[in-house]
């Protein structure tokens, strides 16, 4: 199987899992242990960049089913939530993790520490996002008083010697020329 060919056999299995999040709430306890066996099998195989194809409302069901009493579909919940680092998510793990924060069973202490993981994982990938927003507003078109701020600036600071001023670079140049200008018309 190629590459692609086993990419797009995981994406449809995680795409056919993920619309059956929605029957994780069903009525009919069949229909939710085929949708949480379903998920539970294809959840690990989420990564980051899956995020932008995974709708609100299979998200809102995918948190909404997340339940101390049902630990294995909860802690794959919690490692994709983690995967994908949606920070909408870090109020209903908080919930999850403080109604759990204190408590001696085994099922509950698994899900406990899935969500503590994933609560790392989503503020690191709300702080990352954070800062990128913060270093990415340097490159935003500059205002209107920001060019005659520069133009009094230069205006201020005189002449500077020919030999001061910055030049390109013509070491990459393809036609010999090495930094002397040159004049086309001369040639004619």
């Amino acid at each position: 199987m190629s590459d692609f060919e086993a990419e797009f056999a995981r994406r449809n299995a995680l795409s056919h899992a993920l619309a059956m999040s929605h029957c994780l709430q069903d009525h009919l306890p069949e229909m939710r242990a085929t949708a949480e066996t379903s998920l539970v099998r294809n959840l690990p195989s989420l990564r980051r960049e899956d995020s932008e194809w995974i709708d609100r409302a299979q998200m809102r069901a995918l948190l909404v089913a997340m339940d101390p009493m049902r630990p294995a579909i909860t802690v794959a919940i919690l490692n994709a939530v983690a995967n994908v680092g949606d920070k909408r998510a870090i109020r209903q793990v908080e919930g999850l993790f403080g109604r759990i924060a204190q408590t001696d069973d085994p099922n509950e202490q698994l899900v406990r520490d899935a969500a503590y993981a994933c609560l790392v994982s989503l503020r690191e990938h709300a702080k990352r996002a954070k800062q990128s927003d913060l270093l990415l507003r340097g490159s935003n078109k500059p205002v209107a008083a920001t060019k005659s701020i520069l133009l009094r600036a230069a205006a201020k600071s005189g002449e500077s010697p020919a030999a001061e001023l910055l030049r390109a670079d013509c070491a990459g140049r393809d036609d010999g020329a090495s930094g002397k200008e040159t004049n086309d018309d001369s040639s004619a």
